[in-house]
Formats: C-alpha cells, sequence, structure tokens
C-alpha cells in the first residue's frame, strides 16, 4: 500500500479564521491596557497629591511650634520649605511646567521658575519626580481660618500632566482649588487678593 504524506500547513481558510479571532481579541484588549495605563498613572498622581498635600500640612505644624505655636500672618510658602523633604530647588528658569486647569495666577499653560517681571518663581523637586511651584508674591495677611496661601503641584515634573493647585488655610487645613470651602482671603504684595471655589482641579485627581 502506498501511503500519501499530509501537508501539515494551515489551509487560506483556517488562516483567515485565525486572523478574524486574532482582530476580535485585539479590538478589546489593546484599548483595555491604554485604559489601565491612564488609570494607574491618576491614581500614581492622586498618591502624591495625598503625600504632598500631608507633607506641607506637618510642615505648616512644625513651623507653628518652633514659632511658640504662633504663625506669622506675613508668613510665605517659603517660610514652610524648611520642614520638607525635597531634594532641590530650582530658581533658574529651566524648569518648565503645565498650569493647573483653575486658580490664582493663571494667565499661561506653562510657568517657568526664576525672577520674573515681578516676584520670583520657585520650583521644589521632590524624590517621586513630582515639582511644587509656587510665587513669593502672597501670604496669609490674616490670623482667619478664611485666610491661605497656594502652591500648584505638577505631579510628573514637567510631563503631560497638568499640576493642581493646592491650598493651605492658616488653621492648616490644605484644599484643592475646587474643594475651597468657602472664598479665601491672603495678601498680595501691598494689597489683598481673594479665590473663590472653582468647577474643576486637574483632571488625574480623585480626592483627598
Amino acid at each position: 500500500m502506498i501511503r500519501t504524506k499530509k501537508n501539515p500547513g494551515f489551509s487560506m481558510m483556517e488562516l483567515l479564521i485565525t486572523l478574524a479571532l486574532l482582530g476580535v481579541l485585539a479590538a478589546f484588549t489593546v484599548p483595555q491596557l491604554f485604559m489601565t495605563s491612564s488609570i494607574n498613572a491618576n491614581a500614581k498622581y492622586t498618591k502624591t497629591a495625598h503625600d504632598v498635600a500631608l507633607m506641607v500640612s506637618t510642615a505648616y505644624e512644625r513651623y507653628k511650634v518652633a514659632n511658640q505655636g504662633v504663625v506669622s500672618p506675613d508668613a510665605q510658602f517659603s517660610d514652610l520649605v524648611g520642614y520638607m523633604n525635597y531634594v532641590k530647588l530650582d530658581t533658574s528658569n529651566s524648569t518648565i511646567i503645565d498650569e493647573p486647569p483653575t486658580g490664582m495666577w493663571r494667565s499661561a499653560t506653562r510657568r517657568t521658575c526664576g525672577p520674573q517681571y515681578v516676584g520670583t518663581h520657585y520650583c521644589y523637586f521632590l524624590h517621586n519626580g513630582a515639582v511644587i511651584w509656587y510665587v513669593n508674591l502672597y501670604y496669609f495677611k490674616s490670623s482667619n481660618s478664611t485666610n491661605a496661601i497656594w502652591f500648584n503641584l505638577d505631579p510628573d515634573g514637567s510631563g503631560p500632566a497638568e499640576a493642581l493647585q493646592l491650598w493651605l488655610t492658616y488653621n492648616g487645613y490644605v484644599y484643592t482649588v475646587k474643594n475651597l470651602p468657602t472664598t479665601m482671603t491672603m495678601g498680595y504684595i501691598f494689597s489683598t487678593s481673594t479665590q473663590s471655589p472653582t468647577t474643576q482641579d486637574a483632571s488625574w485627581f480623585n480626592g483627598f
């Protein structure tokens, strides 16, 4: 008996069916992978905001203890940084960060550090890669719970994520600009400035 050898390859129909199945799987899997990556990034940035808020409120309490339990109405954010944990300070205009979507001092989409026409922009680099940005023109002004100072947090340090604006009230609480409990007042050079709660925080922020 003569045996014929069967072709071990795939037929054209089998290949087409396999490719069709792979296409269906890719249609469901690939978008989910991108979505998961985005969710993970948002969770990471939100944790960074939590950590920074805790660091700032702790620095505020340490500053208060160091000053016999009194926080000067003239205190600025720079008075607290000696009690914070950061890698370096940049005032060279070499750092560029994104603006928050809403909040005080927002007039451009990008901000640099260093001396400006009015005041100086300070960038503090943190160990987790984030950057704290603030301008040295604001202070508490008074000792009411409705007095506050503000700063911006760039969670990825000049990366694509927009910044989040945070507010430290005179009684030591940290809020985002969207979640301010009321209109806040602060000293601004030789005048007064106010900020009401806004409708939006950074898109990645999931809340405290």
